[in-house]
């Protein structure tokens, strides 16, 4: 009947909803945690217990903005940089300009993607980021790296064709309140045209 299709159809786009909202949210937070990981750093702090002894705990923090993060991402970078000076083809002043902004442009775009202003570009950007560091880790034959950032090219381009169904997310919120809570109604015409 009639009524099964419509009901299949709003079925379908909750599905494709769910299914862009995923692949934005993890595409974001690979993004954003790989950025974080550039200021990672061991810390080791004295610790007294409730019965007054002291003990040394060591534990992992992110200190992107704290007194010592400038050296503690010039460290981690430094070892990259190092690594791909040895192995690599490119100058180094080429690696040490991109390594100096690497750290920050994970974040930016990681955190761009999981709010989902702007959805489509942001991807796009992504899609960029992963695809840059393809080229630098091509240049030193890591072939089991490069395999993983083509899989996660892939996961942009799935997330930039489920797009039109992004309804969670900045974008969608504003669709929401501007009265439009489906998809563009020019993508709609464009499937009843196929259809048609």
């Amino acid at each position: 009947t009639p009524y099964d299709v419509f009901k299949r159809s709003v079925n379908e786009r909750i599905g494709l909803a769910f299914g862009a909202l995923l692949l934005r949210l993890w595409i974001g937070m690979r993004l954003f945690f790989a950025g974080l990981e550039k200021w990672k750093t061991k810390v080791t702090e004295s610790v007294t217990d409730a019965e007054g002894e002291i003990f040394e705990k060591t534990f992992w923090k992110y200190d992107v903005f704290g007194e010592n993060a400038s050296a503690i991402y010039n460290e981690n970078m430094g070892r990259i940089t190092s690594n791909m000076n040895n192995d690599s083809p490119l100058q180094l002043w080429m690696i040490e300009q991109f390594a100096s902004t690497l750290g920050w442009m994970l974040l930016i775009v990681g955190a761009w993607v999981l709010i989902g202003l702007f959805s489509r570009a942001a991807l796009v950007a992504a899609g960029f980021v992963f695809l840059s560091l393809t080229f630098g880790l091509a240049t030193i034959g890591a072939d089991p790296e490069i395999v993983e950032r083509g899989i996660e090219i892939g996961l942009v381009v799935g997330a930039l064709t489920l797009a039109r169904y992004q309804v969670f997310g900045v974008d969608g919120l504003i669709r929401l309140a501007l009265g439009g809570g489906r998809s563009s109604s020019s993508d709609d015409s464009a499937e009843k045209r196929q259809k048609d």
